[in-house]
């Protein structure tokens, strides 16, 4: 997975995002892989620091785009800086032996796609889309964590044909009049068929995506915890869209979701489950 550390200014009504000249390989953006054990928001500042000389902390993600040109999934993150940036100097990097790398500020209004390489082109057509991000409908949802008795969570595996398959939680879109809670509810019921009580909120997370028929959003998403003896799964209210798009589901173990190989959604739920586990396990007797 690679992730596009995103700059912005306003000059004037114009929006411009950082982006920078390599001496060797023409017009880039800052990006870089995500290390093994390393979060996306952690990565994104790490490579912003390298090849920027910028010491930016993580704001908020703008989603993530499948970039058909390199077949890998791309994260943006808008970055917080301090203090205003001039508008153009030189930062050595140490790449590849050390290259300096030209800096300047990209009016997305006004990219010449001809000057940029394809898998540049698709981030940007993304990044027009997302930057703006105030601008986008927000929008509000429940995801739930479900934990059988043997530690395990349960994730659907959904193909919507705009990227890879991918898993993710059970979970939905809060409806008019209702809170969150009653949404976590509703969802349990609706896609497994389980009534178990709803527990706590464990995390909220805000992302930009789309998601089946709803348009490009700023997604907040409340994370609840739900404990279960498991058991078949009733599919019997799922909509069209669900029946459409998700293709099969299964329990996960924290060793099986670090072993996977599809992505996930969200990329921390090892890490959170693997602590929501720990919580609950009482402590071993004293000399065991």
């Amino acid at each position: 997975m690679k992730v596009v550390p995103v700059v912005r200014r306003w000059r004037g009504d114009t929006l411009e995002i950082l982006a920078f000249r390599h001496p060797l390989a023409g017009l880039q953006l800052v990006k870089g892989t995500v290390e093994p054990g390393e979060s996306l928001h952690a990565a994104a500042e790490r490579e912003l620091r390298e090849e920027a000389g910028i010491d930016g902390r993580t704001a908020t993600s703008l989603g993530d785009m499948w970039n058909d040109v390199t077949a890998q999934s791309w994260h943006f993150v808008l970055m917080d800086v301090p203090g205003a940036l001039p508008d153009a100097w030189v930062h050595r990097a140490l790449d590849d032996g050390g290259h300096d790398f030209a800096f300047f500020w990209l009016a997305l209004d006004h990219v010449r796609a001809d000057d940029w390489h394809a898998m540049y082109v698709r981030a940007l057509e993304h990044l027009r889309q997302v930057t703006h991000i105030e601008a986008l409908p927000e929008r509000h949802c429940a995801r739930l964590l479900i934990i059988d008795a043997s530690d395990r969570t349960l994730l659907f595996r959904y193909a919507d044909g705009r990227r890879p398959p991918f898993w993710a939680t059970v979970g939905g879109q809060v409806l008019p009049g209702e809170t969150v809670e009653a949404t976590a509810a509703r969802e349990l019921r609706e896609e497994t068929g389980y009534r178990d009580a709803i527990g706590s909120l464990v995390r909220r997370r805000v992302e930009v995506f789309q998601a089946g028929d709803v348009p490009l959003s700023r997604w907040v998403e409340h994370y609840f915890v739900v404990r279960t003896a498991g058991g078949a799964l009733d599919t019997t209210d799922w909509t069209e869209e669900e029946r459409r798009t998700i293709r099969e589901w299964r329990w996960w173990s924290v060793a099986e979701l670090r072993a996977r190989t599809e992505q996930l959604f969200p990329a921390w739920l090892p890490d959170e489950l693997e602590r929501l586990v720990a919580a609950s396990t009482p402590d071993a007797p004293h000399g065991s």
